[in-house]
């Protein structure tokens, strides 16, 4: 069932110098966001990723480097999606196996890479499923002067662009989109806050314990139940090769080890990750010492 889990929160900030205003949105509404989710009891960790200096944090929020990390970065217009690709490694460390990872990507131009290609990049890194959050021009949007423009208009200006791809990366990952030309900033952090803090489905990875004193853990022998909210009950195969790459099937119902040679996890495939986090009633049952089932 439902658990509020740790969360790990990742923005990425263009700053590119259309977005002088909306910088300063941001920076006054970036602290408050993070008190507000602790204060609903989540464990929470920020990491920031922007120009060094483009965006002022509050002095408490930098000084937690334990929950918080920043990433200077010089992310221009079209950059958002890419930076948070290049830059994983950077805090690819300050992400937790049991937390729900979020993206929030604030830009109001177009990304040079497409959001199936970042959903599915970005699943290769962190072996996990993540929700994508946008702050971005709307599809469709237009601005006119003398001439009408591609790109919402607001209080800090025209958009450069549409984010097409930004809040269709939203749709496919089951985030938010809310349109960077927005009069009311306050309203639209509460909702994106809102989204962030709320109690989350199982998750997709699971820690291996500790045997007990006296025996130890053999990873041929575990095996991995479903069950749905519909009572229907299934096995999933073991998916995992020993040289750490792995054979999810075409329905993606499977589960493979972080490290076939030192196992500390066990994941699952992507697609069931899906099924999971639309059925709330989803629970699973992970048995040790029966030979384990392989695809």
């Amino acid at each position: 069932g439902n658990q509020i889990q740790p969360v790990d929160i990742v923005w990425v900030i263009d700053n590119s110098g259309s977005m002088d205003g909306e910088r300063d949105i941001i920076q006054a509404n970036l602290g408050e966001c993070a008190r507000t989710v602790g204060a609903a009891g989540i464990d929470w960790h920020v990491v920031l990723i922007t120009a060094e200096g483009f965006v002022r944090v509050p002095a408490s929020l930098a000084a937690d480097t334990e929950r918080f990390r920043y990433v200077a970065d010089d992310v221009q217009s079209d950059e958002a999606m890419s930076a948070a690709l290049a830059n994983f490694s950077r805090y690819a460390d300050f992400l937790r196996d049991e937390a729900v990872l979020h993206f929030v990507l604030v830009t109001d131009d177009e990304s040079g890479v497409t959001a199936g290609d970042f959903r599915t990049m970005m699943r290769g890194l962190t072996r996990q499923s993540f929700r994508a959050h946008v702050i971005a021009s709307p599809p469709g949007a237009m601005s006119c002067t003398v001439f009408c423009m591609p790109g919402c208009s607001g209080p800090n200006g025209a958009a450069a662009d549409n984010g097409d791809r930004y809040w269709e990366l939203a749709m496919l990952t089951g985030g938010s989109s809310y349109s960077i030309c927005t009069s009311d900033w306050s309203a639209l952090f509460r909702d994106l806050t809102r989204a962030i803090a709320i109690a989350r489905p199982l998750p997709c990875r699971y820690r291996i314990p500790d045997p007990p004193e006296g025996m130890r853990f053999d990873p041929g022998l575990v095996n991995v139940d479903l069950s749905t909210g519909d009572g229907a009950t299934a096995r999933l195969p073991y998916v995992g090769n020993p040289d750490g790459s792995v054979a999810c099937p075409g329905d993606g119902r499977g589960w493979y080890y972080d490290d076939p040679a030192d196992p500390r996890t066990i994941l699952l495939c992507n697609d069931i990750c899906d099924v999971i986090e639309d059925d709330a009633a989803a629970s699973m049952n992970i048995a040790f010492g029966c030979a384990t089932e392989l695809i």
